[in-house]
């Protein structure tokens, strides 16, 4: 049956963005680590719309030091420098093209409140695992900037010439003033 590990408390706002797992293996059994991966989330309501008034974080916990009831993040990686002001990330998604058991990189949206006027913008960021079991040596990086935000879970894929690529969707629903955008929305393939 299943086991809960932990409860991860939500100290700064609510917790939208669903948490993804990225593992690091070595056949040989050296090496065996699983980290949960969890996106900060919106931390206030204001006019009626969903936002966070601080920059995005993206926190690493070590899923065997939660087994054993620690429950603090090994790593708590920020957006990098004016990237990220007024956002929140969600869902992550682990990579691994080459399906050797480690991490390549961590692909998530974010949604940031705008500076003027009522649209929200929004990025695609990645952390760079570089295949490494140490957090400590992760970075995240700007894949691409939508100008729209996004709010779903990236999807992956390879070609027929293993060019690595990863799709996502724009756009939010998270209140009801948010059917309000004329916005057109797009889907990605990068």
């Amino acid at each position: 049956a299943p086991k809960v590990l932990a409860e991860i408390p939500v100290d700064e706002g609510w917790q939208l963005g669903r948490p993804t797992v990225a593992a690091f293996r070595d056949i040989n059994g050296s090496t065996n680590k699983f980290f949960l991966i969890v996106p900060s989330g919106p931390n206030k309501e204001l006019s009626g719309r969903i936002v966070s008034d601080r920059a995005f974080k993206i926190r690493v916990y070590d899923l065997a030091q939660l087994a054993n009831g620690v429950v603090s993040p090994v790593r708590t990686l920020d957006g990098p420098a004016g990237s990220g002001d007024l956002s929140f990330a969600m869902d992550p998604v682990s990579a691994d093209y080459d399906l050797d058991y480690k991490a390549e990189a961590i692909y998530f949206g974010t949604v940031k409140a705008p500076a003027t006027g009522v649209e929200f913008t929004g990025s695609l960021f990645k952390v760079n695992t570089g295949e490494s079991a140490n957090p400590a040596s992760w970075s995240i990086q700007l894949v691409h900037d939508t100008q729209r935000p996004i709010t779903i879970r990236p999807t992956l894929g390879l070609d027929d010439k293993n060019e690595r690529y990863v799709y996502v969707g724009t756009g939010r629903l998270l209140s009801g003033l948010d059917t309000d955008s004329a916005v057109l929305q797009r889907i990605y393939g990068i």
